[in-house]
């Protein structure tokens, strides 16, 4: 009696083990793991972030082509082609919310008559930036979200801003904003 009863748990086991392989093959949510992105990842993008910025201050300033500058630059860093993008700059605007890629692109470099008060704040030719993040949380799934200060430096002066960037990766696993509010800081 013994020996059936331990057969009977090994073959139910055995079986309950099998059921759940299977059932877990069927899932397709269970095949897929959720890229997580890491703080090296995070301060990896914000750099190239900063030299995309510069570069098209560097176009404009060389009489290139700033605008598709300005364009790859939303294209590449911002999720404006994965869904909805909540971006407020840190200019106190008319227009303060920039929902759309025309409305990223039109921050950067003016010119838009439907944001009549931008003046094309990556114009200003900013050479250096330097990120401090006061954090950065990164949990188990493909979203990231850091805050702190950017340091903007041009010829003439340095600007801080205050910073909040959610970040997520996409499909082919590039990084993207999908959520960032800038503030100048009050004290």
């Amino acid at each position: 009696m013994k020996l059936f009863n331990i057969t009977y748990i090994l073959l139910a086991t055995v079986f309950i083990t099998i059921t759940t392989v299977i059932s877990c093959n069927n899932n397709p949510r269970s095949n897929q793991v959720e890229p997580t992105i890491s703080e090296a990842e995070i301060i990896s993008i914000q750099k190239a972030w900063s030299v995309s910025l510069s570069g098209i201050g560097n176009a404009y300033k060389n009489k290139g082509d700033y605008k598709s500058a300005a364009q790859n630059h939303v294209q590449k860093f911002y999720g404006y082609d994965m869904g909805k993008v909540l971006y407020r700059p840190a200019a106190g605007l008319e227009k303060p919310f920039r929902l759309t890629e025309e409305g990223a692109i039109s921050y950067l470099i003016g010119g838009n008559p439907t944001f009549p008060s931008d003046t094309g704040f990556a114009l200003e030719h900013w050479k250096n930036t330097r990120w401090e993040n006061s954090g950065i949380i990164n949990g188990d799934g493909n979203i990231a979200i850091a805050m702190g200060k950017c340091y903007l430096t041009n010829d003439a002066s340095e600007l801080v801003i205050d910073y909040t960037i959610s970040y997520k990766k996409d499909k082919n696993g590039n990084i993207k904003i999908i959520a960032q509010k800038t503030s100048i800081p009050c004290d």
